[in-house]
């Protein structure tokens, strides 16, 4: 289907992704060129990243302590963050942190399995399939 995005950037689409468990997943990106994208919105969310990098994104219920709880684990994992965004729709709301890291995150069951933690996504951009 055809939509139009207001006050999207030209060379803008979204997708509307499906898992083979059946979770789904709507991104909105734009075309930078020469082959690049920018990921600018993650189901209604905002977001800001190309995936060049391994990229951790978790989304989470706004409440305190999320952030550091994630950064600690990564920390004691020995995975480096080059780039972290924090994006939230309201206060108490839906929020989401995109952790962009050195090096790929081994095993997600630890955060998965976190009180207020929504969804994690990995995007490992070293990954050839």
């Amino acid at each position: 289907d055809v939509i139009s995005l207001r006050a999207a950037p030209p060379n803008t689409a979204v997708l509307e992704l499906t898992g083979k468990g059946g979770r789904a997943l709507t991104v909105q990106a734009s075309s930078l060129g020469g082959g690049r994208i920018m990921v600018v919105e993650m189901n209604g969310l905002r977001a800001n990243f190309s995936g060049d990098l391994p990229t951790l994104i978790v989304q989470n219920v706004d409440q305190p302590g999320h952030v550091s709880e994630v950064t600690s684990m990564l920390a004691q994992r020995g995975v480096n963050i080059a780039t972290m965004q924090l994006y939230r729709d309201h206060p108490g709301g839906n929020a989401v942190m995109i952790i962009e890291t050195d090096k790929a995150v081994e095993s997600l069951t630890w955060l998965e399995s976190c009180e207020g933690i929504t969804r994690v996504t990995f995007i490992d951009a070293e990954r050839e399939e």
